[in-house]
């Protein structure tokens, strides 16, 4: 099984969507969206290369029960994730970050 690394950028978008899910459902709702991004992982390290590829080499996987993405790129003996991004955000910022975070 690959480790799993992430890319410091993570952490900032992590950080306001869990605040986000506390304001809206409380302590509860922020604890099962942290969840979800902790129970796609494990499956990202198993086997990266059953997600679609996105832009820049950069796979895919969905969050579960919530409408976030997880952007990662593998490596060999690790997966990095570089972006976790809202399906509503624009497409163009998407492209934008993974740029700056893959290069």
């Amino acid at each position: 099984m690959n480790s799993i690394r992430f890319s410091p950028g993570v952490y900032k978008d992590l950080n306001p969507a869990a605040k986000w899910y506390r304001a809206q459902g409380g302590e509860s709702l922020e604890r099962r969206f942290m969840d979800a991004f902790k129970s796609v992982l494990p499956g990202i390290a198993e086997n990266p290369f059953r997600f679609p590829v996105g832009y820049r080499d950069c796979r895919r996987a969905q969050l579960t029960s919530f409408p976030y993405k997880v952007y990662f790129k593998p490596q060999p003996g690790r997966v990095l994730v570089v972006l976790v991004v809202h399906h509503a955000r624009d497409p163009e910022f998407t492209m934008r970050v993974l740029k700056v975070r893959t290069e």
